[in-house]
């Protein structure tokens, strides 16, 4: 993408970004790298639906046509929670129970155009997106 980072407010003072080389963040406004979204949004590791664009040996072709349903959490403390559930290696029905406990956001994007360049990044794309939270 063209090296800029892409940024709108969300609800509750979050904040989504897409940063330049196209992974997805939401977290408080004004602090892109507290990302509220890889730790509510599995896998964890391979996550090429966490990217806009070609991420993980994916072509942009195949990346355009990724379902992008993604979770987050909606504060700090949960955050900090689950962070620490993480470090320490918490067993994945553990860490999944803990997920299912709190209350997360959701986020849905669709990419709607895009252009490839002849190494297989994006040059430019279009996306249209909703993000709700619980009361």
């Amino acid at each position: 993408m063209n090296g800029t980072t892409f940024r709108v407010s969300l609800m509750r003072g979050l904040e989504l970004s897409v940063v330049p080389n196209g992974e997805i963040y939401v977290g408080p406004a004004g602090t892109p790298r507290i990302d509220y979204l890889w730790l509510a949004s599995p896998p964890l590791r391979y996550a090429p639906h966490r990217y806009l664009g070609p991420a993980y040996d994916i072509t942009a072709d195949v990346a355009a046509r990724i379902d992008r349903e993604l979770f987050f959490v909606l504060n700090r403390a949960d955050y900090d929670e689950v962070f620490a559930n993480y470090e320490r290696g918490a067993p994945a029905e553990e860490y999944f129970a803990l997920l299912h406990r709190l209350k997360l956001g959701t986020l849905s994007i669709t990419i709607t155009d895009y252009a490839a360049t002849r190494d297989n990044s994006w040059d430019w794309v279009s996306f249209t997106g909703e993000a709700c939270a619980p009361k």
